[in-house]
């Protein structure tokens, strides 16, 4: 039947991404371009019926086949041979066997089956195949001529170039893509996948952080004699809104906070990305209690008055990284600026969530490569906010000062931090280079025993030493770093409860 023929083989379900009509449209402007091939090659497309029935689709196709078939085709010869019903497994296979091109364009699909069977049966006649760039396996089968299904002329030259290949160039790329599908068979991804579940199952206590052991904490506060609590605002003391302004304390937790701060023994700071004129309103009341506003901008010890540590810095940035918020803020409905004396915040959560998003990232990027790169600022991303704040303040900063102008001879020995974005993550660093500078690790010669046996003990290393000194479960751990949020949340923190009101909670048990 198709005997001194190119054979062109192709299957697929009869739905719109596997890319029938594209194929066909690209063999007919074959047939045009390359008029040499007319009455010499033949197009076998086999399309098995898809899980929901398109008739239009159908239609659609037939009509095509039709139109290449008559103008192209002849009573002797017929172009395009169109396959709408299942086709035997032995058949199909010999049909792959046979084929002197293997044609695959689908516009959207995860493993392309056809592909790999393709290959399994080419292994003597080793003839080339085009393969859509769109498809699963377009990654792994390097040795394929890979083209774009929507650009016919560009289908038309491969498939020109595929029946023009030499023996020697067909035999290469075959070896490459036969060794892939020969190694990558069904045994071997059940295996992977197996292996995937048992390593993400292992790992799975070692990505979450461990949730608060309240009883150890509560206990370790009970004996303790010098305290520092150090917490955020949003999202730590309040739960996230969607206007900010209505993120207020309710009456329980302004009570905990003060009958924290009446404890001679408690040292309490309020750490927020706020601005002064908010935290003095709703929590300058509170007697002993200490603040730093806009993200360590702005600090006012216990019993003290607001002090600036941005008043020398340069803030001519502020205008140009305003007009750009504004830009966003026309653009995204829903979205607000918001101006502080050392920062600019961009708030997105009454945004719609993806569009809000991709603005945001949209935003991010600009800022990041553009203009933030010359001045002397950072880009920090909030919770549904993105905010500029100079570069040499951050939360970080503000716990080094309180922790570094505490006596050494009356260190605290019970520090607790709690946070809940990624502004916070500054200050969990900062507990931890502090713990790691108060336990600098002596040398090993120090360490070592006096030995008169001329023999040396086994010796912990370094490595083991600094990890079971540093454990947030060790018995000298008097520093605790909490994340509030979902435990799988990546932190530096070594602690994790759920919720503000969980946090909350927790304190007004230690009153």
């Amino acid at each position: 039947m198709f005997e001194g023929k190119k054979i062109i083989v192709g299957r697929d379900k009869m739905d719109t991404v596997s890319g029938i009509t594209h194929k066909l449209d690209a063999f007919e402007c074959f047939l045009k371009e390359y008029p040499e091939w007319r009455n010499k090659v033949v197009l076998v497309q086999i399309s098995q019926p898809g899980q929901i029935r398109d008739a239009k689709l159908e239609a659609k196709i037939s009509e095509r086949v039709t139109q290449i078939n008559s103008i192209y085709g002849s009573l002797e010869f017929v172009p395009v041979h169109f396959h709408r019903t299942y086709i035997e497994n032995d058949k199909y296979l010999a049909l792959l066997n046979i084929a002197d091109l293997g044609l695959i364009m689908s516009v959207r699909s995860g493993m392309n089956t056809v592909s790999l069977e393709y290959i399994a049966c080419q292994n003597e006649k080793h003839s080339p195949l085009i393969l859509s760039e769109f498809t699963g396996t377009a990654g792994s089968m390097c040795g394929a001529i890979q083209t774009n299904p929507w650009n016919m002329y560009s289908v038309a030259s491969s498939i020109n170039k595929a029946l023009l290949m030499s023996e020697v160039e067909k035999e290469q790329r075959h070896k490459q893509m036969y060794a892939y599908v020969y190694s990558h068979n069904s045994e071997l991804w059940a295996s992977s996948f197996i292996n995937s579940i048992r390593k993400n199952f292992a790992q799975y206590d070692i990505s979450n952080t461990k949730e608060l052991d309240r009883l150890m904490i509560s206990s370790r506060y009970r004996t303790s004699s010098k305290r520092l609590l150090l917490l955020d605002y949003d999202g730590t003391l309040t739960p996230i809104t969607n206007i900010p302004s209505m993120a207020l304390l309710d009456e329980e937790t302004v009570h905990t906070l003060a009958s924290l701060c009446k404890d001679e023994r408690n040292t309490v700071w309020v750490i927020s990305g706020r601005d002064i004129e908010f935290l003095d309103k709703h929590m300058g009341h509170i007697k002993g209690l200490g603040m730093s506003g806009e993200h360590g901008g702005f600090i006012r010890n216990p019993h003290g008055e607001w002090i600036s540590l941005v008043e020398r810095l340069d803030l001519s940035w502020m205008p140009k990284i305003k007009s750009i918020f504004e830009f966003y803020t026309e653009r995204t409905k829903g979205s607000f600026i918001e101006e502080k004396k050392a920062a600019i915040t961009w708030h997105y959560r009454n945004a719609d969530p993806e569009y809000g998003t991709f603005q945001c990232n949209q935003c991010m990027d600009y800022l990041e490569g553009v203009i933030a790169s010359n001045m002397p600022v950072e880009v920090v991303v909030g919770k549904k906010c993105l905010e500029v704040r100079p570069s040499v303040v951050n939360k970080g900063e503000i716990v080094s000062r309180i922790l570094n102008s505490n006596p050494s001879d009356s260190p605290y020995d019970f520090v607790f931090v709690a946070g809940d974005d990624r502004t916070d993550e500054d200050m969990f660093k900062a507990i931890n280079d502090f713990v790691a500078e108060q336990n600098q690790i002596p040398s090993f010669p120090n360490l070592l025993p006096n030995n008169t046996s001329g023999t040396l003990k086994p010796c912990m290393s370094s490595a083991s030493l600094s990890q079971s000194l540093f454990q947030p479960d060790a018995a000298d751990q008097n520093y605790f770093t909490v994340l509030v949020g979902p435990p799988n949340k990546k932190t530096s923190a070594a602690w994790s409860v759920r919720s503000s009101k969980e946090l909350t909670d927790f304190f007004a048990t230690l009153t």
